[in-house]
């Protein structure tokens, strides 16, 4: 059953709301200009699966906190798996996405498989998540109406997948970024089904 959040989701979509194409991840149409910074490294780059990419919290965590991070952060990986398979089915199974997005995430993603399947685009082979790092853990005090959100950064990297038509032909230009610097707003909806990724921020870099 779609709720009424993501009924007004979908009727953005319709109108047009803004999404990348070439087979990347959606950039959200509107990024804070003061992102959180990351004052330790990241760790080493090492290609992997979404499921095995490392995950650094925070230090400072309570329990509730780093349970909240991790079930976060599993959110966000079956929001990958998800995109992945829509991209792969052509933009044609978008009902992946309701189970893992909403807001702008969710408004983004469906225009994007809409313009997907205008292209004839299918995604080729899966994304690859290098490293997942927590930046920062809100859950609030339980008395206001604040959501409970989890910001996390990551980096996805597609330079082993391929984005073409439906001949086989390559849809990508030689300026398209295969590889992001992926913040995303992961917030906790329990009428909706729990966590799922609200909106998404991403920037092409030459490597993670």
């Amino acid at each position: 059953m779609v709720t009424g959040r993501r009924v007004v989701a979908v009727i953005v979509a319709v109108l047009g709301v803004a999404a990348c194409t070439g087979g990347e991840p959606p950039v959200a149409a509107s990024t804070p200009s003061s992102l959180p910074v990351i004052s330790a490294p990241a760790p080493a780059p090492t290609p992997s699966v979404s499921p095995s990419a490392e995950v650094v919290l925070p230090k400072a965590l309570s329990a509730k906190e780093r349970e909240a991070a991790l079930e976060a952060v599993e959110a966000y990986r079956r929001f990958v798996d998800a995109h992945d398979a829509v991209s792969q089915s052509g933009g044609k199974e978008t009902d992946r996405l309701l189970d893992v997005a909403i807001d702008a995430a969710l408004s983004e993603s469906l225009v994007f498989a809409e313009r997907q399947r205008g292209r004839h685009g299918q995604l080729i082979g899966d994304t690859q998540v290098q490293h997942i790092r927590v930046v920062r853990v809100t859950l609030g005090d339980g008395k206001s109406t604040s959501i409970p959100e989890v910001i996390i950064r990551s980096c996805e990297d597609l330079r082993a997948t391929k984005y073409v038509d439906e001949k086989g032909v390559s849809l990508r230009t030689s300026s398209t970024p295969l590889v992001w610097d992926t913040y995303d707003w992961v917030r906790r909806y329990p009428t909706e089904g729990g966590w799922l990724v609200s909106k998404r921020g991403n920037v092409g870099v030459a490597s993670c």
